[in-house]
């Protein structure tokens, strides 16, 4: 993930806990970013070097194995997340 990604997802989980992350989800062509208070069972864990966490569901993995997540927040202030190759 990138340090802005790290930035917003620290952003959106701050106060839910230690184990809290955002659960990704890529599924019918749309990646789903949720959040979550722990991983749920099977899914990787992926935690940036700052310590902000993404749960990927198990279905997922092989498609965003070899991407990277990164994040904007549109004019409204609402973040928006995207993944991209490496």
């Amino acid at each position: 993930m990138t340090p802005v990604a790290a930035a917003v997802i620290r952003e959106l989980t701050e106060g839910e806990g230690p184990l809290a992350g955002l659960r990704l989800d890529f599924a019918d062509g749309d990646l789903h970013v949720t959040r979550a208070a722990a991983p749920e069972e099977g899914d990787e864990v992926v935690t940036a070097d700052s310590g902000e966490r993404v749960f990927v569901a198990p279905e997922s993995g092989p498609y965003l194995d070899d991407k990277v997540l990164d994040a904007r927040k549109d004019a409204d202030g609402t973040p928006v997340f995207a993944v991209s190759g490496r």
